[in-house]
């Protein structure tokens, strides 16, 4: 039933009244189209553009076991409606949703534990005194879902931020709208929406008139008087605020922005429609249902709105109006919308539309728009249009909804027989267009690229009005307050810095890929990168990577940084490279020592170990001076503790039986499990590989080489192709060939060494540096210090330096590669070296030596043992007194049936201290066990050719060996041991040698040479006699405790003869 008779005051008195009848959408189509079939030009419902309808918005989450934490505001979101009994959720729940509800009702806790926890999000949104965007947005989407007094508690912190906010922030505004417009009814009274317009009609007064807040406090009234007129609410009407509210929205009337004009209009009308008692339109809407929750899917279930009598309602009310349609300007139906106090048809037109849109009956919606008596009103298209391109610009619609909604505003534009749109109207649609993002539908995007190209799109608002979309929260502050959890762009932005530190400081090494086998014995190889993914996808947690020095392993431990890097992916395991020399007492607490020098806070290490996994590639174990499990003492993948995969490299050299204790990891009740561990070794370079190196170093030289010249000579060149199977030689060799190619033409039958290798590259090393240093501008101390060098001999100076070096930082830091010093050590051994008197600066700029802010090494573990040797021995000291003599063909390890290829008489007397020896035993030599050390195996090697090359040597090490007779001093007792070991190495046998009361524990003399030696009374404590040759060899009162016979054991007994020892 309609009533349009005109009230004493002249307004109109408008009533719909609609009743209950099938509606159904064929025969709602069927009835609305016949009333207006030969006025409306409108197509039958075959042609509609929305074919169907749409599910409201829904989105859902992954939903956590009971006692997780929770991952963002979205999925606590989800889980709170999943636990209303009224959610839709509830009404029909997949299978994950009645598992996870399941759940929950058997851990009562976990409820409370939720619903806590969004309470402490709210507590802590109103501690806060400053409001930003990111919170404002997270509370918001939560807002629908909080316990009643949560809720009210929000609501009146947004106002009062509104109130007291001079700056009259537009997100605070929008918040509210959004919180009016998703939330439940039963959280909101009229008391609270008489307070909001009350506050927001005062803001306006004070608002300049050029603000463009303006435009969003008008958008929050309209969304507060929509609300009051679903709730019956009456208190607009009171003149303390209805009157003032009315009379500065009809000033507005005026304003030159038509979407500020069209806004208050919309407000105007709305506040006009709120009843002093409940009026059948009010009573049709309320009977729609209850308000539709938003966002974040909390819809509850509307009935169907009978098209057909809501239509027929509105065409009575356009009959009972002055307003002829579709001839009149926009301008001036928004002055005759604010004229009177008169209501407009278009406004409950809309408010049908919005009911449509908000339960996704998309087919209703357009049918609705199309018939509408009021479709030609300029203010009722524009209202469509708006709503059309909020629809495309929501997120979350599905695409083709969006691209009806887009089709819908081309047609509008374009047929002027069905819309007649104004100028203004046109105007509107490009803007809205302008502001979508380009559909994925090409045929749809070149429409809308046609329609800018023949329309003259003229800019009519003076304050760029965005689309009103949900907000949308991207980061969740006060979640991860409460969690005690960082935002989630600070940790990914923590990790991308790292990520792009680590990149960017890759260098320019050659990278071969590697190949590997299961152990030293086997020979079948596979490729160690795939081998690597695989352990890292397995349930595996231990990967030993083994390999001789230079083999790259460090090499290989960066490309596999670089690869993890390259591939990771938010949230997905983190890379940590980890230098074990750089940190100190890496047996506690490694990961955060190591975050900690890559400047992660606290905060952000605590997430980390609570919520990520980590991928450990620890480099340089035996560099370290370890004899600890790292993977135990660090309690990786305990409860509580860090969870993460370890990749770490040891020396295939150090072959202590029980090396495998040192890396096997721990289940979770500590015990060892072997099924966690997984080991290979990195194999020599084939033929392949090594021509695969030589071409990139061909590539990359300056100017670019011949590789197929280069591989030449390396095979023209005696046994140098036999030491170039790692990597670090192989790059050495390349970098000093011209050298070694014209000794070799000078002495063609000899054989090239490693450390020759490393003597002529360091050399060119200081030589290319010295050149650099000519040619710098230096300071007048620089200068001064740099002419007494030249005259020194700058190398020789050099090569000093670096002994000297080698030998402090293993006398004084046990070998740790890696020295750090600042200025303010200036009383400390590091002076010596790393403060910039007296030429060192520039001396350490000569040296293979990096430098990282405090921090310096040598840019290979090898070159700190080259220096070591040469503190021992450097034999540019004793060219002048012996040249090298030729190098005896290889030892081969100097095995049993090898015993005799290298017999040397080497008798040992007693004799008085010489100078010689005296300087070994000051040396390293008589500071340091060389043996069983994991960081002198290069070492012993360099000083073993250095024997085969200069028999000085081998004089000096025999008298070092005599004085340890009657000389009872440490470093004597030191010195002898190593000097033994080194000449055993060297393949130096000792038939018949006098040894009796030398002195030298822990010696290796391994497949040593002793048979009929004289070994009375010497102190042989922990020497390593496995495959030693003892035939009629003399041990009577000999110290054994502890010596190694491989796989026998000393036994302690009297021999009845005194002579002999017999092993069975």
């Amino acid at each position: 039933m309609y009533d349009n008779s005109i009230s004493e005051d002249g307004s109109l008195n408008d009533e719909i009244s609609l009743q209950s009848e099938p509606t159904g959408t064929d025969h709602t189509l069927r009835k609305i189209t016949e009333p207006f079939s030969q006025t409306s030009e409108t197509p039958p419902a075959s042609r509609l553009i929305f074919a169907s309808e749409a599910t409201p918005p829904v989105t859902k989450h992954q939903l956590p076991r009971v006692g997780d934490r929770i991952k963002d505001t979205y999925q606590l979101a989800y889980c709170l409606d999943l636990m209303d009994t009224t959610s839709s959720y509830r009404l029909d729940p997949d299978q994950a949703e009645q598992d996870w509800l399941s759940s929950i009702n058997n851990a009562p806790h976990e409820k409370g534990r939720l619903q806590a926890l969004a309470s402490d999000i709210v507590r802590t949104f109103i501690r806060d005194g400053i409001k930003d965007s990111d919170a404002v947005k997270e509370i918001v989407y939560l807002a629908p879902v909080l316990e009643h007094e949560d809720f009210r508690r929000l609501l009146h912190t947004i106002v009062d931020g509104i109130k007291n906010s001079l700056l009259q922030d537009s997100y605070l505004l929008d918040g509210l709208a959004q919180m009016l417009r998703n939330s439940s009814l039963m959280h909101l009274d009229v008391n609270d929406l008489v307070k909001i317009l009350k506050l927001l009609s005062e803001k306006l007064q004070d608002t300049h008139w050029e603000s463009a807040h303006r435009y969003h406090s008008v958008l929050t009234i309209s969304r507060a008087l929509d609300v009051m007129m679903d709730t019956k609410a009456k208190g607009a009407h009171s003149e303390g605020l209805r009157s003032p509210l009315l009379g500065f929205l009809k000033e507005l009337r005026w304003n030159t922005d038509p979407y500020l004009a069209f806004q208050s209009a919309y407000a105007y009308q709305a506040l006009l429609y709120i009843p002093d008692d409940e009026s059948t339109m009010q009573e049709a809407l309320r009977r729609t249902g209850k308000v539709v929750q938003g966002i974040s899917g909390i819809m509850s279930a509307v009935k169907a709105v009978d098209i057909n009598r809501f239509v027929a309602g509105l065409g009575r009310i356009q009959n009972g109006l002055a307003l002829v349609e579709g001839g009149q300007s926009f301008i001036e139906c928004i002055k005759e919308s604010f004229s009177s106090e008169r209501k407009s048809v278009w406004y409950p037109a809309l408010r049908g539309l919005d009911i449509f849109i908000q339960e996704g009956q998309f087919t209703e919606f357009e049918t609705l728009a199309r018939v509408a008596p009021c479709r030609k009103h300029p203010l009722f298209q524009w209202g469509v249009c708006q709503r059309l391109g909020e629809i495309a610009n929501n997120p979350f619609w599905d695409t083709s909804i969006c691209n009806c909604a887009i089709r819908f505003l081309l047609e509008i534009y374009k047929d002027d027989a069905a819309w007649n749109p104004q100028l203004t109207v046109k105007q509107w649609i490009l803007y809205v267009l302008n502001q979508l993002e380009k559909p994925s539908d090409g045929v749809l995007a070149g429409h809308i690229q046609e329609l800018y190209q023949q329309s003259s799109f003229v800019e009519i608002f003076t304050k760029p009005y965005p689309l009103v979309k949900p907000l949308q929260p991207n980061v969740f502050p006060l979640l991860s307050r409460v969690q005690a959890k960082p935002k989630t762009s600070d940790v990914e932005a923590a990790l991308r810095k790292l990520k792009n530190e680590r990149l960017s400081d890759q260098g320019d090494d050659i990278y071969v890929k590697p190949k590997a086998t299961a152990t030293t014995q086997t020979t079948e190889s596979f490729d160690l990168m795939s081998k690597a993914l695989e352990f890292l996808r397995s349930e595996k947690t231990v990967l030993l990577l083994r390999g001789s020095s230079g083999s790259g392993k460090s090499t290989f431990n960066r490309a596999l940084e670089v690869y993890l890097w390259e591939t990771y992916k938010a949230d997905g395991d983190i890379p940590l490279f980890i230098e074990l020399p750089a940190i100190e007492n890496p047996k506690e607490d490694l990961i955060v020592k190591q975050l900690h020098k890559a400047n992660f806070t606290d905060n952000l290490i605590k997430e980390l170990r609570e919520h990520r996994r980590l991928v450990l590639i620890c480099d340089g174990y035996d560099e370290s001076q370890l004899t600890e499990n790292l993977y135990v003492k660090n309690r990786l993948n305990q409860i509580g503790e860090w969870r993460a995969k370890v990749v770490i490299t040891f020396r295939t050299e150090y072959m202590a039986h029980d090396y495998k204790s040192l890396f096997l990891p721990t289940g979770r009740n500590y015990i060892r499990e072997s099924r966690l561990f997984e080991e290979v070794v990195i194999a020599p370079f084939g033929n392949d590989q090594i021509r695969e190196y030589i071409e990139q170093h061909a590539l990359n030289a300056n100017p670019p080489l011949d590789s197929s010249t280069l591989m030449k000579t390396l095979k023209e060149i005696p046994d140098l192709q036999d030491l170039v199977k790692t990597p670090f030689i192989l790059k050495n060799s390349l970098e000093i060939l011209p050298q070694i190619e014209e000794a070799s033409k000078i002495h063609s039958t000899t054989r090239f060494t490693r450390v020759e290798i490393y003597d002529n590259f360091v050399l060119q090393w200081m030589e290319r540096n010295l050149t650099l240093i000519q040619g710098m501008k230096l300071g007048t101390d620089d200068t001064a210090a740099f002419s007494r060098l030249l005259q020194d001999g700058f190398t020789k100076r050099g090569f000093r330096f670096l002994a000297d070096l080698a030998a402090a930082i293993y006398t004084e830091q046990e070998g740790n590669p890696v020295v750090h010093y600042s200025q303010f050590n200036n009383d400390d051994w590091k002076s010596l070296f790393f403060s910039n008197s007296d030429g060192k600066n520039l001396l350490r700029r000569a040296l293979p030596l990096t430098c990282s802010g405090d921090y310096y090494r040598f840019i290979h573990a090898s070159y700190l043992e080259y220096g070591l040797s040469l503190a021992v021995f450097d034999p540019k000291v004793y060219k002048k007194y012996a040249e090298p003599s030729p190098i005896p063909p290889p030892s081969g390890g100097r095995k049993r049936d090898e015993r005799h290829r290298n017999n040397i008489n080497s008798t040992i007397t007693n004799k008085p201290i010489t100078a010689s020896d005296g300087h070994l035993v000051d040396s390293p030599l008589g500071k340091i066990v060389l043996t069983g050390n994991q960081c002198t195996v290069n070492c012993l090697e360099f000083l073993v050719q250095r024997v085969q090359q200069y028999p000085i040597l081998k004089t000096q090490l025999l008298e070092v060996i005599g004085r340890s007779k009657f000389d009872t001093s440490t470093g004597v007792s030191i010195a002898a041991s190593n000097a033994i070991t080194i000449l055993v190495k060297a393949g130096v046998n000792f038939i018949g040698a006098d040894l009796r009361n030398v002195r030298i524990p822990k010696a290796d003399l391994t497949y040593g040479v002793f048979d009929s030696a004289q070994l009375v009374g010497a102190d042989l404590q922990e020497v390593n006699l496995r495959g030693a040759w003892l035939r009629q060899a003399n041990l009577e009162g000999a110290q054994m405790r502890g010596a190694q016979f491989g796989d026998l054991q000393f036994i302690k007994e009297d021999s009845p003869m005194g002579k002999h020892l017999l092993l069975v």
